[in-house]
């Protein structure tokens, strides 16, 4: 599988695709609330808050080789820490990628400036900019796919 990479203006060429009607293949995120989740999960990556680790750390080298592996995330996949009803934080479509945009400048500043940066992350444990990068990666692919943006 090839996932997208990390690479902002690209993501955003996919995301001002999306108008407030956007409707997903699969699950119930909306198209401003799928840009936020994506927004937090970057807030995620740099520690802003720090999560809490919910796997045991005894399988946090396996999910690891599942992070570093082809597998896709699977449709409709259900988390603890991403809540299935959102409050939305943007009026408008161009407010959340807005906002997206900036958090991505954080993000890629924090790292530049904290390489050795560690940060949480509730299903994978602690993870480094790399890993960060490859979650991402994988989770942009989910989400892109999700609305038809990119193909399956």
């Amino acid at each position: 599988m090839v996932f997208i990479q990390p690479e902002l203006n690209n993501v955003l060429n996919h995301l001002r695709k999306l108008n407030e009607n956007s409707m997903p293949m699969w699950g119930s995120l909306t198209s401003i609330g799928m840009i936020e989740h994506l927004t937090d999960s970057l807030n995620m990556a740099i520690g802003n808050p720090m999560e809490k680790i919910e796997v045991p750390e005894k399988y946090w080298d396996k999910m690891i080789s599942v992070l570093n592996s082809e597998a896709r995330f699977p449709k409709n996949f259900k988390v603890s820490f991403a809540p299935e009803n959102r409050i939305i934080r943007n009026k408008d479509i161009n407010g959340s990628i807005m906002e997206f945009e900036k958090t991505w400048a954080v993000y890629e500043d924090v790292f530049s400036k904290t390489p050795k940066l560690i940060s949480n992350h509730p299903n994978y444990g602690p993870l480094n900019k790399i890993q960060w990068d490859r979650i991402l990666s994988k989770h942009l692919t989910h989400h892109l796919t999700q609305f038809d943006l990119i193909s399956d």
